[in-house]
């Protein structure tokens, strides 16, 4: 048997325009790299309220330690009565010049602010997901695009 040999003729066409496909693309990567973002906001605010509440339980710790010290001083100090000797500075004593209970205390107030922030941008990440759904469907290409 003899190979068949298939030859193709030469093509010849006006300008070719893909404007169409290229818009689309566009408007993909386009579409993609806004949910990278949100995506990216979301993770952000996860960390923060995560870091947020563990700071916050610590400074809190802190704080509590120190009240709860100082009140079994007084508790002690009622027993023997020796109130006016027992009692001394309510929020512990120094670390670094500040007292440990008012340290615990700003630290406490740190971990809320990151939490509060750290909310936020979650939320404000999920709006923007669901906002970005309803207004562009995946299966959506707008007319500019």
């Amino acid at each position: 048997m003899a190979a068949e040999r298939f030859e193709m003729n030469e093509q010849n066409a006006g300008v070719a325009n893909n404007v169409a496909g290229n818009q689309y693309n566009n408007y993909v990567h386009w579409r993609k790299s806004l949910l990278q973002d949100i995506a990216a906001t979301k993770t952000k605010g996860r960390w923060l309220i995560l870091a947020g509440a563990v700071t916050s339980l610590a400074g809190f710790a802190m704080f509590a330690a120190s009240v709860l010290r100082f009140m079994s001083q007084i508790a002690d100090g009622l027993g023997k009565d020796l109130v006016n000797k027992v009692l001394v500075d309510p929020f512990g004593s120094d670390l670094a010049g500040i007292p440990y209970g008012l340290l615990g205390w700003a630290i406490a107030m740190v971990g809320a602010i990151m939490l509060i922030v750290g909310i936020v941008l979650h939320v404000v990440a999920t709006a923007r997901r669901r906002q970005l759904d309803r207004d562009l469907p995946p299966w959506f290409v707008p007319p500019q695009f």
